[in-house]
């Protein structure tokens, strides 16, 4: 499952669709009848978006008790275990990590 800026994508031109074992939602959507129906083994979000913080995600997956994986995408980041610190101190039973991207564009070498 992807959480984001659902609004933001369309107005981009790419708006996002379910496809293969995909769904896309915003915060709004995320709840707790998508998560039993969907049965997600990871959940993807950037770290922070328009309406959202992954310590806001990570606290509503651990109301809906969910079990899979939470994982925050991310360009440069100070101290990521500081954020981990954090999303484990508000939700201690989400399995969360932070996976930093490089900024530039991947190439290949």
């Amino acid at each position: 499952m992807v959480l984001g800026d659902t609004k933001r994508w369309c107005g981009a031109g790419r708006a996002p669709f379910a496809f293969g074992d995909f769904q896309f939602c915003n915060l709004a959507g995320l709840n707790c009848d998508l998560l039993r129906d969907f049965d997600p083994h990871i959940v993807l979000s950037p770290l922070v978006g328009d309406d959202f913080d992954v310590v806001e995600v990570a606290i509503i997956l651990a109301r809906f008790e969910y079990k899979g994986r939470y994982r925050a995408i991310s360009t440069y980041v100070p101290n990521p275990t500081i954020i981990c610190a954090e999303v484990a101190h508000a939700a201690p039973a989400i399995d969360f990590d932070l996976l930093v991207l490089p900024a530039g564009p991947i190439t290949n070498a």
